[in-house]
């Protein structure tokens, strides 16, 4: 029985217990001696119970505190030094994980090498989307090519959370900074993991505040950077946020939604919409708001959420709920980083606003303005700027006929039909069946429109498909948000919501009742 599955480190556990409570085996404990940040750690009481789940290494919100390790015994029958080609196939990892990668393109997916499986006797791939010490692929920098000229990538099995920091380092992302919290800390863990290796910075701030006054001074050099919170960490950098859009300083922000108000709980919920889509903290502004539903957005758009920061000069969050977070899928990323080359324009100094003297004009960026009538054509300014943002706004149209699954074009419009489903994020993908599923019941034409960007949206764009329903059903993990700004735009004697909150979901089952009747 293999007992060194994983490592504790005794200096970076906050005591929090979660990893104790998560082992069934009994393996964890409490220790007998306080690190020296004062708390009494968590430690390995029962190696040889352990059977390698790694649930404390999952559990833990804590980056790099428990680690994963493997024997030499379980990696003598895998190449060695990184190695991933075998005589007869394609070896992933060096710890066998090859599930997590597809196969070197020639190879056509076979992933058994000398006609036997060569994954190893854990094989974590159900447990973890990028086992991120192994996938030094996608560390490397430079172009790297297949032979008809177009980049290599990897089939990769991973966690939404996992699936931003890789989107992140695709775009060119520099530096992160963050605080972990649940239900993001997958981000934070993999961006101390991975950002380094690829020469990034990876800082772990002493709390949200510090967090993101560093990605409004990383954002003022010009240099890519981002962050990543849930709820309660988001309300600390409110005050940050309202800074950046006030400066023009292009920064990512990912929010991934929990339960609340207050602590709340960590099971997902949509609540955070009105605080981000809407301002959230103080003075009149607008940042983009990007909707993601799978794990395979949650990848581009990262990397389309760093576009739009520097070409608008914004910052720009990512609205994620905790399902979308920790749900994991399959989806195909680059083998290799863009070189330093391809992301050198977005590194420059960006000028000072106002406030500035000429011994000083290079050097400060400032939002404070005394003078009433020059604010007030300053924000005139960044509300025009605002409606130049309108060309980003995007969203998916799909309708779905009685006893025929929809496999039409994104967008399509047939005949009028009979209610209009909206929603996004996890609510988006229950839509969908439970907008099929309410075809076959009722035999009656429904379709499902989510939007991809929360602000800005194009209410222009959307009338020809509202104009077809005879009603709107507006389904969302909390109490009307969305429904309320649609209302802006949509009659309110036409819309109806299903609303669920507290970590709770709408089923499939409830929605199916609701537009069958």
């Amino acid at each position: 029985m293999n007992t060194n599955w994983i490592k504790i480190d005794s200096e970076r556990c906050k005591a929090c217990g979660l990893c104790i409570e998560a082992c069934k085996h009994g393996c964890l404990g409490w220790g007998s001696q306080i690190n020296r940040a004062g708390y009494l750690p968590a430690q390995i009481v029962a190696p040889a119970s352990c059977i390698g789940c790694k649930l404390c290494l999952y559990t833990c919100p804590e980056p790099l505190c428990i680690t994963s390790i493997e024997t030499n015994a379980q990696n003598d029958s895998l190449p060695q030094n990184g190695d991933r080609n075998a005589k007869d196939g394609d070896v992933s990892a060096q710890n066998g994980d090859s599930t997590q990668k597809s196969a070197k393109p020639g190879q056509n997916g076979d992933r058994n090498a000398q006609n036997g499986d060569r994954n190893a006797q854990n094989d974590d791939s159900t447990q973890k989307s990028i086992d991120l010490d192994q996938n030094d692929s996608l560390l490397k920098n430079g172009d790297v090519s297949a032979q008809n000229g177009t980049p290599r990538t990897l089939r990769a099995f991973m966690k939404g959370n996992d699936a931003i920091v890789a989107g992140a380092l695709a775009a060119g992302c520099r530096a992160f900074f963050g605080y972990p919290i649940t239900p993001a800390s997958e981000i934070a863990h993999d961006a101390m993991q991975l950002f380094e290796s690829a020469g990034a910075l990876a800082i772990q701030a002493e709390s949200e505040i510090a967090a993101i006054h560093m990605l409004y001074g990383a954002g003022a050099t010009g240099t890519m950077a981002m962050t990543a919170t849930s709820g309660p960490g988001l309300s600390l950098m409110q005050d940050g946020l309202s800074y950046m859009a006030a400066a023009q300083i292009p920064g990512v922000v990912v929010d991934i939604m929990r339960a609340g108000p207050g602590l709340g709980n960590i099971g997902p919920e949509q609540s955070d919409y009105a605080m981000v889509v809407r301002g959230g903290g103080h003075g009149e502004y607008h940042i983009p708001v990007l909707a993601p539903a799978s794990a395979r957005e949650m990848f581009d758009m990262t990397r389309e959420a760093f576009r739009i920061a520097f070409e608008y000069r914004t910052p720009v969050c990512i609205l994620a709920d905790a399902f979308i977070g920790q749900m994991m899928e399959s989806l195909d990323i680059p083998e290799t980083l863009p070189a330093a080359s391809d992301i050198a324009s977005a590194q420059f100094p960006f000028e000072a606003r106002v406030d500035a003297t000429p011994q000083t004009s290079s050097h400060i960026i400032s939002t404070l303005d005394l003078v009433p009538e020059s604010l007030a054509k300053k924000n005139d300014a960044r509300f025009a700027h605002y409606d130049a943002m309108k060309s980003i706004a995007r969203f998916e149209y799909t309708e779905f006929s009685p006893n025929c699954p929809s496999d039409e074009a994104p967008n399509a419009i047939h005949a009028d039909i009979d209610t209009l489903v909206v929603a996004f994020g996890i609510c988006a993908r229950i839509a969908r069946e439970a907008a099929q599923q309410a075809a076959n019941a009722a035999h009656k034409r429904f379709a499902v429109l989510r939007p991809q960007t929360l602000w800005p949206i194009d209410g222009d764009a959307w009338h020809p498909y509202i104009e077809r329903a005879r009603k709107i059903c507006v389904v969302e993990c909390n109490r009307g948000m969305m429904r309320a700004d649609l209302a802006r735009f949509i009659d309110e004697t036409r819309m109806y919501g299903i609303c669920r909150d507290g970590g709770i979901v709408p089923t499939v089952e409830e929605i199916v009742a609701q537009l069958a009747s």
